[in-house]
């Protein structure tokens, strides 16, 4: 009878100690990247609604790669002839911790929009400078927050 429960224990112990391995891999954890997702900005300018600056960016990080989809708004009625584009187009960039540029540009019409920006919040808000070229007018606006929307 005792080598019976030989047979048993040695089974029993090396099922427990291969389960109880330290080296479990959670796939889905490793792979995500805390900065994948919906980024925001908008940034009311001088004189209110009608001079504003809107993001609303799908973006994916891949090492130093940014790339994604977004819509940039940027609205100035201060200026003649009253300014209102907006700009649906893949974007693209690089991100090189704590820095960030992207770019996003529609082609054939000339409008730019071009944004650099450092961490304020690790993972959560970048802040940095934006410019919007239309045709060959650049708009500068600094101190706009990219928010992380959770």
């Amino acid at each position: 009878m005792k080598i019976y429960y030989k047979f048993l224990f040695i089974p029993l112990i090396s099922f427990l100690l291969i389960s109880c391995s330290d080296d479990d891999d959670n796939p889905a954890e490793s792979s995500t990247n805390p900065l994948n997702g919906k980024w925001e900005a908008f940034k009311s300018i001088s004189g209110g609604e009608n001079n504003s600056i809107s993001i609303d960016a799908n973006l994916s990080f891949d090492g130093n790669d940014v790339s994604g989809s977004g819509t940039i708004t940027y609205t100035n009625a201060d200026v003649s002839p009253n300014v209102d584009v907006t700009i649906t187009e893949s974007i693209t960039g690089t991100y090189n911790n704590p820095n960030i540029s992207i770019s996003i540009s529609d082609g054939g019409a000339g409008n730019v929009f071009e944004y650099s920006g450092v961490w304020v919040t690790e993972n959560e808000i970048f802040e940095g400078t934006a410019t919007i070229t239309i045709n060959t007018t650049e708009y500068v606006q600094n101190n706009l927050r990219l928010i992380k929307d959770s």
